[in-house]
């Protein structure tokens, strides 16, 4: 970029023009110098506010990176339609992540919330928490109002074949629906299957927990249920390394390879998920006691 087209995306930038501001903070943001970087931030942030699909998504993943709900839900608002439907999918996630927890939270004051299964610890596994933000004190009304919002854009990225939508409905629709039937049933399962499909690891984790507990209808098949977790496994998931790890070590559906499971546990703990690392410390200190 010259002297004078950056003189006029200056000027355009001031005029308040966004593609003109995306410009200015691409090129601020590529100087190291921390004033620079500050000055990118802004320009960002008012090219993102008029809706300028590159400045969201840059706001989108800084407002993820730094755990900021909020602002990543405003920002993935303002960049819709996304032109594959994974706006729309990450959107209906991340509000469909505040409904659920608004469920649990009503589950767990009226007494009721329902035993941990073990593919309710997969599900877990895959939603971290967000910080602490609005979207966590719901009433019942934005509760409501979350849910279907979220839904819409779910049913886009599942237009797309997205496999976060797909996975999402697909954990809604089991775990959460109302008076779900076994229609609905079999439907969130071909969702998880064609997300698995994608190699979508929170999919095959999931997946395979329902073919080897045999649920939901479905007759129980342990060895496809391994293969699934081992694909899983493959794809660099953390959670499935961890758990295929753990059944490789004590010989559940394998024969038992403490060597092997621990080099899966291994994976996980070096990817920082916390309990490989616990299990990794304890048999440390089991084998120095």
């Amino acid at each position: 970029m010259n002297y004078f087209q950056r003189l006029g995306n200056y000027i355009g930038a001031m005029r308040g023009n966004p593609d003109a501001q995306f410009k200015i903070a691409n090129l601020m943001n590529q100087n190291d110098d921390p004033d620079s970087k500050d000055r990118a931030f802004t320009w960002f942030m008012n090219s993102a506010d008029q809706g300028h699909p590159e400045s969201c998504m840059y706001m989108i993943r800084h407002s993820i990176r730094i755990n900021d709900i909020d602002n990543a839900v405003k920002y993935l608002r303002l960049s819709l339609p996304s032109e594959n439907g994974v706006n729309e999918a990450l959107l209906g996630q991340m509000l469909l992540n505040a409904y659920t927890q608004h469920i649990d939270q009503q589950r767990m004051n009226n007494g009721n919330l329902k035993a941990v299964t073990e593919l309710d610890h997969y599900i877990q596994s895959l939603y971290p928490a967000p910080a602490k933000n609005e979207l966590n004190l719901l009433s019942p009304e934005v509760a409501l109002k979350t849910l279907d919002e979220a839904l819409k854009h779910l049913k886009v990225g599942i237009e797309y074949q997205n496999p976060l939508a797909l996975h999402a409905l697909a954990v809604y629709t089991l775990e959460y629906k109302t008076d779900i039937n076994q229609e609905e049933k079999i439907q969130a399962v071909k969702w998880l299957t064609l997300a698995s499909n994608k190699n979508f690891a929170p999919s095959l984790q999931v997946l395979a927990g329902i073919y080897e507990n045999g649920l939901y209808g479905y007759k129980a098949n342990i060895e496809h249920g391994l293969k699934l977790r081992i694909k899983a496994a493959e794809t660099g998931s953390k959670e499935a390394q961890y758990t295929l790890g753990m059944l490789i070590f004590k010989g559940n559906g394998f024969q038992q390879n403490r060597a092997e499971g621990k080099k899966l546990i291994k994976m996980a703990a070096d990817q920082g998920y916390q309990e490989a690392i616990d299990f990794l410390e304890t048999v440390e200190v089991n084998n120095n006691g």
